[in-house]
């Protein structure tokens, strides 16, 4: 089964967002680090903000490489979990 995913053009931003709820289902705040995995095999730590709302963090990833891109959202503290995220970027086709 292939994850569903969103496509950019190189040099657009994508904005992911985890949501970190606790064993009840209710958002909660936690410590979270999201991790992105670009094409060429380099990892960066995403800055976040938690601005929309308890137990949701946000991050832009500057889009600057065709080919697969994943970001590994991990909290730990109050809630405990992981999920991952995936976009693939194109060139722009015209020269």
């Amino acid at each position: 089964m292939v994850p569903d995913y969103e496509e950019f053009w190189i040099g657009g931003v994508w904005r992911v967002t985890a949501t970190f709820r606790n064993a009840a289902g209710v958002a909660t705040d936690t410590t979270a680090v999201l991790t992105v995995f670009k094409p060429d095999a380099t990892t960066a730590v995403l800055s976040t903000t938690n601005t929309p709302g308890t137990g949701i963090y946000v991050a832009d990833v500057p889009i600057t490489q065709s080919g697969d891109w994943y970001v590994h959202s991990v909290g730990t503290g109050a809630v405990a979990d992981a999920e991952w995220s995936y976009a693939y970027a194109r060139r722009d086709p015209r020269p």
